[in-house]
């Protein structure tokens, strides 16, 4: 068995999270997941809220968590959507513009008023339409999220070689001057066109937590086109998508949460459809029956 590094094994200790478990680091993506089921740790201490065992959340303002069956939600900001107390509200310090003493008063009165116990960092700092943040600006930061003493989230980079190179400069960072993470926040935006697709998404998360030994927050994924001609992608394409990695992903024991991006009603990745029954697209209640 591969051994992780002392500091990974640290801040692992501190999540609850057994990271050096029997078989977690086989480089086969389905003995792993095979393994995990056999893992009591496979559901984690942040899973265990309000009063059920959950992975599955959604990600937006005005997401119906009660009809996709989600236990957590977050919006991309410190405030909690009005009205929505049908699941845990995870806030966000999006970017250098939301790490102002407001915000951070607001998340303390959150511990109590909504129980909240975790914090997301920054949504795409290396992203001047996100958060917009630098690396050297991000580690200025970070103390501050430190000092709230929720479970503390990595910043959540685009998912593109810009991303990369912006999350391992803040990784190297952190760890130089011994910021504290507890678990790493990603995106995935994989061209799910290919046979290979399901193998890359799940090994791409495998590779990072080899790398840090940390859990993993899936806080957006779906198959989106973003206008390019080289992706051709549709809602049958999502669907087969899902069907193959939710299982997947409520097997591996490091991935801890993840968040299905939907976006506007009539677009490829959407969760919701006003005109049916249930409130639910197709993608929706294949969604909803994944097994937390």
């Amino acid at each position: 068995m591969t051994s992780l590094p002392r500091n990974q094994l640290r801040l692992s200790r501190r999540t609850g999270l057994k990271t050096a478990a029997a078989g977690l680091l086989s480089p086969a993506i389905t003995s792993l997941a095979s393994a995990a089921t056999r893992d009591p740790l496979q559901s984690t201490q942040s899973s265990r809220l309000q009063g059920r065992i959950t992975k599955r959340g959604v990600c937006g303002k005005g997401s119906k968590c009660e009809l996709t069956g989600a236990g957590w939600y977050y919006n991309w900001y410190w405030q909690p959507t009005p009205g929505q107390h049908d699941a845990e509200f995870v806030p966000m310090i999006k970017g250098k513009i939301d790490a102002i003493d407001r915000s951070f008063a607001r998340i303390e009165t959150l511990k109590t008023s909504h129980k909240v116990t975790h914090l997301l960092g920054f949504n795409e700092p290396d992203s001047a339409k996100q958060g917009n943040t630098s690396v050297e600006r991000a580690i200025e930061l970070w103390p501050r999220l430190m000092e709230t003493e929720l479970r503390l989230g990595s910043p959540a980079v685009t998912d593109n070689r810009r991303g990369k190179d912006w999350f391992n400069a803040f990784m190297q960072t952190a760890k130089s001057k011994r910021l504290r993470i507890d678990f790493l926040a990603v995106h995935r935006y994989p061209n799910i066109k290919g046979p290979e697709s399901i193998k890359s998404f799940l090994a791409s998360l495998q590779r990072l937590y080899i790398a840090y030994g940390l859990p993993i927050w899936i806080t957006e994924f779906a198959g989106l086109n973003f206008g390019s001609k080289d992706r051709k992608m549709t809602v049958e394409d999502n669907r087969r998508f899902m069907q193959h990695a939710l299982p997947m992903l409520e097997r591996l024991p490091y991935v801890e949460r993840y968040a299905w991006f939907s976006s506007g009603p009539k677009d490829i990745s959407s969760l919701y459809d006003s005109s049916t029954s249930s409130g639910l697209s197709p993608l929706g209640t294949v969604y909803r029956a994944a097994t937390s």
